[in-house]
């Protein structure tokens, strides 16, 4: 006499040796497909990164990138920076040992972050800034404890202002060395 159990079971067992099967005829990239900023185990060109930026997104990425490749003396290129920021574009001045500015092409929420030692927000003219620009450099100042201003990329009329607020780092990176 032939029991249920052992019934059921060996058709759950040919069920999924038959499933295990047809995924092993797939290759690794039809069965997990990583965005380019989400796989830290390849470096991404800077192209894929962008590919998969909304086109919005794109065109603002495309824009900051060329105003920070414009800089004398700053050389692109691309780092990993941990779970948070993943693959980011960094901007480092020849020289320097610390970036002076990177974007980060999260698919979701493009960023452009810059880090700052103490003091040199204070050098700058903040109550001129606008709301947004001076919200992302509070996060670099007291009491945080991080160094890094941090903006969201979204918006083309603040374009003005993120390029300005580049170029005054730079300037003042640049007269301290």
């Amino acid at each position: 006499m032939t029991n249920i159990g052992e019934v059921q079971g060996s058709g759950l067992i040919y069920g999924l040796c038959k499933e295990l099967r047809a995924v092993s005829t797939m290759s690794v990239s039809e069965t997990y497909n990583r965005r380019a900023w989400d796989d830290r185990f390849r470096q991404p060109a800077i192209e894929q990164l962008r590919a998969d930026l909304p086109e919005d997104a794109a065109g603002l990425f495309d824009r900051l990138r060329e105003h920070l490749s414009a800089l004398d003396g700053v050389v692109e290129e691309v780092v990993w920076y941990g779970d948070c920021w993943r693959w980011t574009v960094q901007y480092i001045i020849k020289g320097q040992d610390e970036a002076l500015a990177m974007l980060v092409p999260s698919p979701e929420d493009l960023q452009l972050v810059m880090p700052f030692e103490r003091g040199m927000i204070d050098k700058l003219p903040v109550n001129q800034m606008k709301r947004a620009i001076r919200d992302g450099l509070d996060l670099a100042r007291e009491p945080f404890d991080t160094r890094w201003g941090v903006w969201s990329v979204q918006f083309a009329n603040l374009m003005d202002d993120m390029t300005g607020l580049i170029d005054r780092k730079y300037k003042l990176v640049c007269t301290k060395r």
